[in-house]
């Protein structure tokens, strides 16, 4: 239970993060996207060794990294779940530096379920 309550603390905290490109390859960052390019940071992370047999728990995790990314993608990446408050404007600056941030994080720090510091500034 305490790795269940943990795995949705840290996939709790996505908001907004991440890149996309257009044709012409400039990047362009939407809160979807943002949101997608956390997960799919994180997922990673948790499979690629951060996470003690993440396939023992697939309710939480998946049932490998592209069922993880696809279960937190359609649980958190909506439109109507990332859009920034009333009185809010979305701010991709930090949203490019949330995912940043995630993408540095080592296990034990993504282990302490604690959202980079932009994460809480891509809305405000």
């Amino acid at each position: 239970m305490k790795q269940f309550l943990a795995g949705l603390l840290v996939f709790g905290a996505l908001g907004s993060v991440a890149c996309g490109s257009d044709d012409d390859g400039n990047e362009t960052v939407t809160p979807e996207a943002a949101c997608q390019s956390e997960v799919a940071t994180i997922c990673s992370k948790i499979w690629g060794g951060c996470v003690d047999s993440p396939s023992s728990t697939p309710v939480l995790w998946g049932l490998n990294e592209a069922d993880c990314r696809t279960k937190y993608e359609q649980n958190r990446c909506s439109a109507a779940m990332v859009e920034c408050g009333a009185g809010e404007t979305y701010n991709q600056a930090k949203a490019q530096e949330c995912l940043d941030q995630y993408k540095a994080m080592s296990c034990d720090q993504l282990k302490k379920l604690v959202p980079p510091s932009a994460c809480g500034a891509t809305c405000q």
